[in-house]
């Protein structure tokens, strides 16, 4: 388990300084639009010195479709599709996007793409969502290995049945965890215990999402034994 630990810390503090990295190249980033290049060959240059974005190939020629691939070796994908007015080789003015492949939710960052017709920043801001994300969406699929789970990802709420009984625990999971904020328990159904959810918390609450179901379900288990 130690072990284990270390080597997802690791990845989280990868992908931290990736953020880090991403968030100081802004400018550069931004330079790659204002060549008197086509379009296209802009975010061919954008694509380059993000890494890790690849273009799929597309039937349509006014649409263009990248991957932002997981490096962290997790094996997940999400995909941009762009729509242009015209040839995509030729086009500047963006009449559509959409993001498909995970649960990811980018429906600002589109929003704003679509008003101000700005591709990079949609590019670069999504990157760095998808880069925040990729832990949270790890360790939700682990959890839903062995739980029945229901992920409200708007609301950042995670309802996991647990214990003989069959508890409702609903917990509350902060925007960037695990690579910042905690989880807290905000609510529990079905168990006889008067407890307050916020005094119930493991004794390492930075601990990871799987090693709190398991704290909960012992303490409700406990519960039921007395």
């Amino acid at each position: 388990m130690e072990c284990i630990l270390i080597q997802q810390k690791s990845k989280n503090d990868s992908i931290f300084r990736t953020l880090q990295e991403l968030t100081q190249d802004k400018q550069t980033l931004d330079n790659c639009f204002s060549q008197s290049i086509s379009i296209y060959d802009s975010i061919a240059n954008l694509l380059l010195k993000l890494g890790d974005i690849r273009e799929h190939p597309v039937d349509s020629s006014s649409e263009m479709q990248l991957e932002f691939i997981d490096s962290s070796g997790n094996n997940q994908s999400l995909f941009l599709t762009l729509a242009f007015t015209g040839d995509k080789r030729y086009s500047s003015s963006l009449r559509g996007a959409e993001i498909s492949g995970s649960s990811l939710t980018a429906d600002d960052l589109i929003s704003a793409a679509m008003a101000n017709n700005d591709i990079p920043t949609l590019i670069f801001k999504l990157k760095q969502r998808w880069l925040s994300f990729l832990p949270l969406l790890s360790a939700i699929t682990e959890v839903m290995e062995s739980n029945a789970v229901d992920w409200i990802q708007e609301k950042g709420l995670l309802r996991v049945l647990l214990g003989k009984r069959a508890v409702m625990c609903t917990l509350h999971i902060p925007p960037g965890y695990p690579l910042t904020g905690q989880i807290a328990l905000i609510d529990m159904q079905g168990t006889l215990s008067d407890h307050s959810c916020a005094d119930l918390k493991p004794s390492n609450p930075n601990c990871s999402l799987k090693d709190w179901l398991l704290y909960l379900e012992d303490w409700i288990n406990t519960q039921d034994a007395v």
